[in-house]
């Protein structure tokens, strides 16, 4: 017996390790299965939800540990670049509503550091295309009736593709058109995983802003309302036929600008919720395209004068104000023969757009005049019926808006009477270079503190802070950039 209990003894011990070993791989093999199977519908017949969502979660709590564990005050300006540069690379590979989460996180540049804003800054609104036969499918299913039935020709190949659409060249069957025989038209199509994923991605952008506003310390979900309703109007496209209309209109109406704006006239019976067709319109090049328009024989600065006079009139007179006039959505072509001018200005992409109320536009024209002249009381008056209590706070907020450096100085009767006491030429104290000191560790951290500090009192009350601003201040920076590359052409305050 006792020999028997050996021997079974002897064999019992690798019996149990080859039966786990089955166990263990029988269990691999099932894990395996379901996670390809999971990634598989996934990939797909889920549009890559599951796996964007993933990859946003897991860069969420890398931002997490990155601010909560491993910052300092000695090591800020590279966590903060660290961060800012894995979560745009996050909104780059998941393009789709990724990339308008990260162009409106760069309209909160009040309260973002400098490494976050260059790194958003980098993120455009370029992607890759679908293939024809996802296009036949949005459009025939939006407008009802085949590509051949509407077009005569339709070029298979997209001339252009952003974050949520693209653009092929088509040309309209005479029955179709509203303009000429033969009418060559551009056709926006939006992408097709678009209204599977935008649910979800909607849900996971609140995450990033909490996870942000967590991380800094500093009001950032607040935008969160807002900033969908203006992303979901985005991506209903007769809600940019009606903004383009309104905006074509308004230039009509306005004397200064009449005949030199062109904005594509939409051609309703080939356009529809997904779909928007319009006028094709050629071009010298973007506004910010110095060379191309001194090749075509035109002035910069009295391109970017217009460019500016556009976007002033939008803001300070109509209300109704394009917030996304990046360089290809803001082009120069030469005149038609009929037109009493040598070009005109062409302004595309009006899904996005906000509205100021009347009130609005004059407390920010106000404020605009005030900040220019360093009018303390006037701008910290307005300053604080939008919520930033803080007279430090009003100045950082007018040098954001005015992209230079604003000093608050007294009344207006004052700021105008040292204006004109000024020598001509001479710049203002304000203006005058500081000598640069190159600081320690601790004193960039110091810095830094006390302006997030200060950052922290421009949004003191974001109930009363009036969120349209963030969209117009986009618009803006957008302007700035292009007159900066044409070398500051215009002077950007007046």
């Amino acid at each position: 017996v006792d020999l028997v209990g050996a021997f079974l003894c002897t064999i019992g011990e690798p019996y149990v390790v080859m039966m786990a070993s089955r166990v263990l791989r029988r269990r691999l093999l099932a894990t395996s299965g379901v996670v390809g199977t999971t990634w598989a519908l996934d990939e797909f017949y889920n549009h890559q939800i599951l796996q964007r969502s993933l990859r946003t979660f897991k860069t969420g709590i890398y931002l997490l540990w990155e601010y909560k564990v491993r910052w300092t005050p000695e090591t800020s300006g590279e966590v903060h670049a660290r961060v800012a540069k894995q979560v745009v690379a996050c909104m780059r590979k998941n393009e789709g509503l990724y990339v308008k989460f990260g162009q409106a996180m760069a309209t909160m540049d009040v309260v973002l550091p400098n490494e976050w804003k260059r790194e958003l800054n980098t993120l455009c609104d370029q992607a890759a295309t679908f293939p024809f036969s996802q296009v036949r499918m949005v459009l025939e299913g939006d407008l009802g009736r085949t590509v051949e039935d509407i077009f005569e020709e339709f070029d298979e190949n997209p001339i252009a593709s952003a974050s949520i659409a693209q653009v092929h060249k088509a040309r309209l069957r005479p029955q179709c058109e509203k303009v000429g025989p033969g009418m060559v038209v551009a056709v926006k199509v939006q992408k097709p995983n678009i209204p599977a994923q935008n649910g979800c991605d909607l849900a996971v952008y609140k995450f990033i802003l909490n996870a942000m506003e967590y991380a800094f310390d500093l009001p950032l979900a607040w935008t969160y309302d807002y900033t969908r309703r203006q992303l979901e109007a985005e991506l209903d496209f007769r809600i940019e036929a009606r903004n383009a209309e309104r905006a074509a209109r308004e230039f009509q109406e306005c004397p200064t600008l009449r005949g030199k704006v062109v904005v594509p006239v939409v051609q309703h019976v080939a356009s529809g919720q997904r779909v928007m067709t319009m006028e094709w319109i050629g071009s010298i090049g973007a506004v910010s395209n110095g060379k191309a328009l001194r090749v075509a024989g035109l002035r910069p600065q009295e391109v970017m004068r217009v460019a500016t006079e556009v976007f002033g009139h939008q803001i300070f007179s109509t209300g109704h104000v394009h917030c996304d006039p990046h360089p290809g959505n803001l082009l120069v072509r030469h005149a038609p023969a009929d037109s009493t001018h040598r070009w005109q200005l062409v302004l595309l992409d009006h899904g996005l757009y906000c509205e100021l109320p009347p009130k609005l536009r004059q407390e920010y024209a106000d404020f605009w005049v005030a900040a220019a002249l360093s009018d303390r009381d006037t701008t910290v008056r307005i300053c604080r019926s939008w919520g930033i209590k803080d007279e430090q706070a009003a100045e950082l907020f007018a040098s954001l808006t005015q992209f230079r450096r604003v000093r608050l100085t007294g009344s207006r009767a004052g700021s105008v009477a040292n204006l004109f006491a000024q020598t001509p030429g001479q710049p203002s104290i304000s203006a005058q270079p500081q000598p640069h000191k190159k600081q320690s560790p601790e004193e960039v951290a110091a810095a830094q503190a006390r302006l997030k500090a200060t950052a922290k009192q421009v949004l003191g009350d974001t109930r009363a802070f009036p969120q349209e601003l963030l969209f117009v201040g986009r618009s803006l920076n957008m302007i700035r950039s292009a007159n900066f590359a044409l070398g500051s052409a215009v002077n950007r305050v007046a």
